[in-house]
Formats: C-alpha cells, sequence, structure tokens
C-alpha cells in the first residue's frame, strides 16, 4: 500500500496542523507497514524535519498559494500519483485537490473555526477555509478527526456517510517528562535564557481571539489580588498570529507581569513547563489542544476552558473553568492549588488519561483506515 502524504504543513517553529502532520508521518513511516511517498513545498526538506527518508514528489507552491496550488493539485500531482503508483493520497489538513482522483482521498479536518470561531480569521481566509473544507467533505473517501467531538460537529454539519468518518486521537508531543535532577536543571536553563522567574502561570499556543486572551489576562490579574499569587508572571508562550489587532487595545494596560516569550524551541518549551505553577488552556474553540496533553506531561495542573474537546482529551485529569465567570473561576483556582490531596488525585487521574494518547497507535489506528477506504 503506498500513501502519498501532503508534507507540505510541515515546518520548523510550526504549531497545530504542522504538530500534527510531522508526528503522524514519522510513526506512519516508523511501521514499515506501508510504502509513504511525501510531498513537499519548495526548499522544504521534509526527510531532514522529520528524520526520514521516503520517496518525494516536489510541489511548486506552499499551502500558503491560493489558487497555484489547488490548480497542481487538481491538474498536475494526478501525474505524478500515477507514476508513483500511490494507492491513496492523505492530505493532513482541508486543502485537497478540487476535482474526483482515480485514487483514494482521505483527510483530516481539524476543527470548523471559520464556523465557530469567525473572529479568529480574516474574512477572506473564513470564506476559503469553508470553501475548501466543504470540498474536501465532499471528495474524500474517508475522513479523520482528532477527537469525537469534532466528528459530531461534522456529521451535524454535513451528509457525509458516518461510516467514512473515523476520529483518531493525536499523540503525546513531549517523549518523556521524567522527574530528576537533570530536568531540574534542563528547566532553570530554559528560564535563564528567557528571562524568566518564578513562580508563574503558563499559556502555550497561537496569540487569536479564540485563544480567549483576553480574559485569561484579566483572571490572571484578578488572581494577581491574593497574596499567595500577587508575585506571579502570567508567561505567554507562542507566535501573535490570526487578529491579534483585535486583542491588542483590550489588553495594552493590563500587562503587569504578563510576560510575552513568542515562538519556543522545543527544548525549552519542556522546561517552561517543568517550572510552571500551572497551565492555562483557555480557549473557547478548538479542535484539539496539545497543550492539556503536554501540561499533564510535565505533571501541572491543567485548567482548561470547559468545551467539549478539552474535556474529551482532559477527562478527570484536568480542572475545567467557565471564563465567562471571572470570579467562579477565580474561586475554583484559588481553591485548587490550596488543597495538596486533590491536586494529588487530578494528577494521578491525568497520568491514567496520558496512556490512551499514543502515536504509535494514532499511527496504527490510520493504517487501518487507509486498508478499510481501499477495500470498500
Amino acid at each position: 500500500m503506498r500513501i502519498a502524504f501532503d508534507a507540505r504543513y510541515i515546518e520548523k517553529e510550526g504549531s497545530g496542523v504542522s504538530v500534527y502532520a510531522s508526528h503522524l508521518l514519522y510513526n506512519l513511516f516508523k511501521t514499515n507497514d506501508i510504502e509513504i511517498i511525501t510531498i513537499s513545498a519548495p526548499d522544504q526538506d521534509i526527510n531532514g524535519l522529520c528524520n526520514i527518508d521516503t520517496e518525494n514528489i516536489s510541489c511548486p507552491y506552499g499551502i500558503q498559494n491560493h489558487p497555484m496550488q489547488e490548480y497542481w493539485l487538481s491538474f498536475k500531482l494526478p501525474h505524478f500519483l500515477k507514476e508513483k503508483k500511490a494507492d491513496i493520497l492523505f492530505c493532513p489538513a482541508f486543502i485537497v485537490p478540487l476535482k474526483k482522483l482515480p485514487i483514494k482521498l482521505g483527510v483530516t479536518i481539524h476543527d470548523f473555526v471559520f464556523r465557530f470561531a469567525p473572529t479568529s480569521m480574516n474574512r477572506r481566509f473564513a470564506l476559503y477555509a469553508k470553501f475548501m473544507t466543504n470540498k474536501a467533505v465532499k471528495l474524500s473517501d474517508f475522513i479523520i478527526t482528532d477527537t469525537k467531538a469534532i466528528k459530531d460537529e461534522l456529521i451535524d454539519l454535513y451528509e457525509k456517510d458516518p461510516k467514512k468518518v473515523y476520529h483518531v486521537h493525536p499523540g503525546k508531543t513531549f517523549r518523556t517528562f521524567k522527574e530528576s535532577k537533570d530536568n531540574s536543571n534542563s528547566s532553570k536553563n530554559s528560564l535563564n535564557a528567557l528571562g524568566i522567574r518564578k513562580p508563574y502561570f503558563l499559556f502555550v499556543g497561537n496569540l487569536e481571539p479564540r485563544k480567549d486572551i483576553s480574559r485569561l489576562i484579566n483572571l490572571f490579574q484578578r488572581l494577581r489580588k491574593k497574596s499567595e499569587f500577587s508575585d506571579h508572571l502570567l508567561v505567554l508562550c507562542g507566535k501573535k498570529r490570526w487578529q491579534w489587532n483585535k486583542i491588542e487595545p483590550d489588553i495594552k494596560n493590563n500587562l503587569e507581569n504578563v510576560f510575552f516569550t513568542g515562538y519556543v524551541e522545543q527544548e525549552h518549551l519542556e522546561g517552561l513547563y517543568k517550572g510552571c505553577k500551572a497551565v492555562f488552556a483557555t480557549s473557547f474553540y478548538e479542535g484539539f489542544g496539545f497543550p492539556v496533553l503536554e501540561g499533564m506531561q510535565a505533571g501541572k495542573i491543567v485548567f482548561a476552558s470547559s468545551i467539549p474537546t478539552f474535556r474529551e482529551i482532559g477527562g478527570k485529569g484536568a480542572v475545567y473553568l467557565d471564563l465567562s465567570d471571572l470570579g467562579a473561576s477565580e474561586g475554583i483556582i484559588s481553591d485548587t492549588l490550596k488543597n495538596e490531596e486533590k491536586m494529588e488525585i487530578i494528577k494521578k487521574a491525568s497520568e491514567k488519561r496520558l496512556d490512551d494518547f499514543s502515536w504509535e497507535e494514532s499511527a496504527k489506528k490510520t493504517i487501518d483506515i487507509f486498508k478499510k477506504s481501499l477495500i470498500f
């Protein structure tokens, strides 16, 4: 079975789809159960980025090159797929050819931000995302989602045969978080490199409206009025991305003890997690949520928005907040962090929950879906 994998989403400083695509591609390659043909963008070294060795099709356009990439995918790529004898084209996000291919097409739909959180996109891209997602759903032979919550949304929004929609949880993004002297030193080195001091709360993710940054900062400033949190920092780790200009006016006068790191390399990111007091994941809409898993891996209490995807990921291993009620959220955080017994129960639950997230298992389930699609 030969799989053409559109790897153009993978980048060195990637998040979200890039993280998903790189980990899945690497673990599919490791299985040796299938043959992988990658599709790369100009100047993109997929084998180097993912530590693999595969055949490759070079696309002259990156994922930002509209509409030329859609033309190439629809009218030029089929020739290369035939030449490489590919059985399936797999697209790890919604950008797909605009016409039916002579081989099977699979796609991962991560979310419906254009529908449920449109303020996080400019209008033009929201319309594009809607158009391409509609095409992906219509033309695909199978669809994978990261969570059952997104699978349910997809089935509600589109007339797609539920038997062709599968939810496969991604795996953990960090290989290990062992308690050790070396780990402690690593955390200290990371904090020194970034100019951060303890104690601090940590948020990780692109800084955009759906992450609810404004309310998170308001919540943090309320917490700082309590004596036990008065010296804390709020570290916001991530790039300022979609519609940041809509957030900035609301927070510019409320940034005391708020620290922006920008993008942080993996080695320092692990150190940030290990050194923090607790992790915040405050999005009001998500398709998945790697920071929830990462916080749990680091052995930290994760305070997450009470949305279906986060509850599905965290289970009993996280604490859930309704950020529309900052007073109640403040009380939950304060009460939790003062209760050692409660924190221990949550951490044990998170350790158990983490057993359900494995990239090896994700790859195995994805291959099973590939095989099934070729039968029907």
